[in-house]
């Protein structure tokens, strides 16, 4: 992919600063009606929706800091033709409400930048049959959800990526409106909006204290006989 007029990242003070917001001190509630799992992009968002869009009172758990797990690691790039490789249009959607959580709802609501930064994408094709594949896909995408996306020569390609080496392609597919979304900050725009939702998101060391064990243990508990408590993993 490659970075045209894209914006810089803010920068934070230390490693430690952006992991610890949205995170409070505070002990844990006697109960719950969801108990999410793991303070990583996924979980957050989880917390997040069951908010916004639900009114589920929710906690979150963490083990150690926010986006400590697998998020952090994370390339965080979003190819919305990429949805159309897996299950279909459905990950075409996921990609797509996604882009706009990031590049719309989560700064309107929060005032803060959300880590999106649209570069484009390229799809390099080394072969005929590579070529005939993602440009279906391209023109699936534009047929279900409007997306834009170009079939481009070698030498339209490397207009795009001049430092991309062409002479062995045959063409690619490019998408303008694709790009990445810092996964670091993705979940602390989540949680800033899931505190104005009076949700609780819970420090790490709470999540091992015995207290925050035995709270799990009984909405386990509950869940199996009652089936009015849950806990989602994450």
């Amino acid at each position: 992919m490659f970075a045209r007029g894209c914006r810089r990242r803010p920068r934070l003070r230390s490693a430690g600063e952006g992991c610890r917001r949205g995170l409070s001190s505070a002990s844990l509630p006697a109960s719950a009606d969801a108990v999410v799992i793991g303070g990583g992009s996924i979980g957050s968002s989880v917390l997040y929706h069951l908010a916004k869009d639900h009114g589920v009172n929710a906690v979150l758990l963490e083990a150690n800091q926010l986006t400590s797990g697998t998020t952090w690691h994370s390339a965080g790039l979003l190819w919305q033709l990429a949805g159309l490789l897996g299950s279909g249009d459905v990950d075409l959607q996921l990609s797509q409400y996604t882009k706009k959580l990031v590049e719309e709802t989560l700064p309107a609501e929060s005032g803060e930048w959300a880590g999106w930064t649209m570069t484009g994408s390229l799809f390099a094709c080394k072969s005929e049959e590579r070529l005939i594949a993602h440009n279906r896909t391209r023109l699936l995408a534009m047929g279900i959800a409007g997306v834009e996306s170009h079939a481009l020569t070698p030498q339209e390609a490397k207009e795009i990526h001049p430092l991309m080496n062409v002479d062995d392609l045959v063409g690619a597919i490019y998408t303008p409106s694709d790009g990445t979304a810092w996964p670091c900050l993705l979940p602390f725009q989540a949680l800033i909006i899931s505190r104005l939702w009076e949700l609780g998101v819970i420090a790490a060391r709470a999540y091992r204290s015995e207290r925050a064990r035995v709270v799990l243990h009984n909405l386990r508990q509950e869940t199996r006989s009652r089936c009015l408590r849950s806990r989602i993993c994450c």
